[in-house]
């Protein structure tokens, strides 16, 4: 949990009805001003421990879970309809077109009229559900909600450079860490923006990634690429329990544990995947300036 050391949420998996009865009624009730005290209620939990208890679980308050999850949706709309941005804005019973408008470019740095000319939806910025699956998993010790701050050497690595859209990456990982699942072995990957901050590229955007399946060989293989990693200090999370669910632990990181103001200021992270015999794991390096401390 935020501010413990320890196993993930595996304490804490017998709030995982709770919870999932909660985030039920927030997406049924998206379109109202949906108070904490109704959630609470929803999840039979009293008003000051369902807040408490949601906020260390997820690493953000339940109104910031509401207003972020409002926002995502009503983009989302924005990009698959023609209708009017005021009329989607009231839709989503937000107070005023003004409001939306502040509350949208502090979410996605941007005015909605601009969002819309993009074209594309921005995933790094916006606030994903948390499906049963995904409430299971963090509460069951599938990620560990507390990273440990670990300090990295620079070190190069020698592998394969590959240029695909983000949406295309989002299904090319999890083939990629199903296919390691089954064979066993260890690989080693960097997601970098081409140059710009993750919070800039849009599900059609270009991105990098870099693969090495032998990283830790010191000697340089004859016409292979290269790529220096900095050295730093990185919070590091674990992730355990099955390929199919990597995405969630990489959702739950991107959703609870970067600094808002930070996203443009993140331009890769690595992950170190394996499969041990005893079950698939992968460590998710993302730099530490860019990290909430833990509560």
């Amino acid at each position: 949990m935020h501010g413990e050391k320890g196993n993930g949420g595996m304490l804490y998996k017998r709030y995982s009805p709770n919870m999932k009865r909660a985030v039920d009624y927030i997406e049924k009730n998206i379109k109202n001003n949906v108070a904490y005290s109704e959630v609470a209620q929803a999840a039979a939990i009293s008003k000051g421990h369902f807040w408490r208890l949601y906020k260390m679980l997820f690493g953000e308050t339940i109104g910031s879970y509401i207003r972020n999850r409002r926002l995502t949706i009503t983009a989302q709309k924005l990009l698959s309809s023609r209708r009017k941005i005021s009329d989607i804005c009231y839709e989503y019973n937000f107070e005023s077109y003004e409001a939306f408008s502040r509350a949208f470019k502090k979410l996605f740095k941007m005015a909605p009229a601009e969002y819309i000319k993009k074209k594309s939806r921005f995933y790094y910025l916006e606030r994903q559900r948390l499906t049963g699956k995904d409430i299971d998993h963090i509460l069951g010790g599938g990620i560990n909600t507390n990273p440990d701050f670990v300090k990295v050497k620079s070190f190069i690595i020698y592998g394969k450079l590959n240029k695909i859209t983000l949406r295309r990456l989002m299904s090319d990982r999890i083939k990629r860490a199903s296919e390691l699942e089954k064979k066993g072995g260890k690989t080693l990957t960097v997601y970098c923006g081409c140059g710009n901050d993750l919070g800039k590229i849009s599900m059609d955007s270009p991105v990098e990634i870099f693969s090495a399946n032998d990283y830790e060989k010191k000697q340089k293989e004859c016409g292979k690429p290269e790529k220096t990693l900095p050295s730093g200090k990185y919070a590091r999370f674990v992730h355990k329990g099955g390929a199919e669910m990597l995405l969630s632990s990489l959702n739950y990181i991107f959703g609870s544990w970067l600094k808002k103001s930070c996203k443009h200021g993140l331009k890769y992270f690595y992950v170190i995947s394996e499969n041990r015999g005893n079950g698939f794991r992968a460590e998710i390096y993302i730099p530490a300036g860019i990290i909430k401390k833990a509560k």
